[in-house]
């Protein structure tokens, strides 16, 4: 069983670059790849990733402030692994 991945980041070089790291790993399934907030927050709704990989940039203080409700979300909507208990951030 993989682990269903969604990537955000708003530097579409860097999140290619990640993306294409992710692709290599059998056990990772990369859901998507979003390049701002409300992409992310419909993503998460719909496909509820069990990992969510925020990218920022240093300075990128907003970034951080906004993806602290995905987490949230992720953590609320998360389906635990299979023998393996749920556990929130």
């Amino acid at each position: 069983m993989s682990i269903r991945v969604q990537l955000s980041c708003k530097h579409k070089v860097i999140a290619e670059g990640i993306a294409a790291v992710l692709r290599t790993h059998a056990d990772i399934h990369l859901i998507g790849v979003t390049d701002e907030d409300l992409g992310t927050k419909i993503l998460c709704e719909l496909e509820r990733p069990e990992v969510v990989v925020v990218v920022g940039v240093e300075g990128e203080d907003e970034t951080v402030r906004s993806h602290q409700k995905v987490r949230f979300r992720v953590a609320r909507h998360s389906r635990p692994l299979p023998g393996k208990a749920p556990r929130l951030a």
